[in-house]
């Protein structure tokens, strides 16, 4: 689990919860108090797993910003979206079982994105 004391950084500007719903920005890591999500280079595709096999990595060397939400905006902004409008697979594992070669399998479909180990997930 990351935490804010985890990063270097300087405050930026106040920007609306919305901000996070950007195609180039995802959830980074969740916890008790706050949610932090990634800005990161539009014209790069962190969710390619071929390129970038593991997310929670990609997201440090591509951020640019670190957008930090507290938790009950984050509820907020959670309940405003409904829910998914596409179907959801969950596929947990442990470690050296293969995962990154299926999401690899799943990115090659049309109209799918794959997280591959993001953090945000296990926290």
């Amino acid at each position: 689990m990351y935490y804010r004391r985890h990063f270097i950084s300087t405050h930026d500007g106040l920007v609306h919860p919305d901000f996070a719903l950007q195609t180039h920005d995802t959830l980074m890591t969740v916890t008790d108090k706050e949610a932090i999500f990634c800005v990161f280079n539009k014209h790069v595709n962190v969710f390619n797993t071929r390129k970038h096999p593991f997310l929670f990595n990609t997201l440090f060397m591509e951020a640019k910003y670190l957008p930090v939400m507290p938790i009950t905006s984050f509820i907020k902004l959670a309940e405003a979206q409904g829910d998914p409008k596409s179907q959801v697979i969950w596929i947990h594992h442990t470690g050296r079982c293969g995962s990154t070669a299926i999401a690899q399998a799943f990115i090659a479909l049309p109209d799918t994105v794959a997280l591959s180990a993001p953090h945000c997930l296990l926290s």
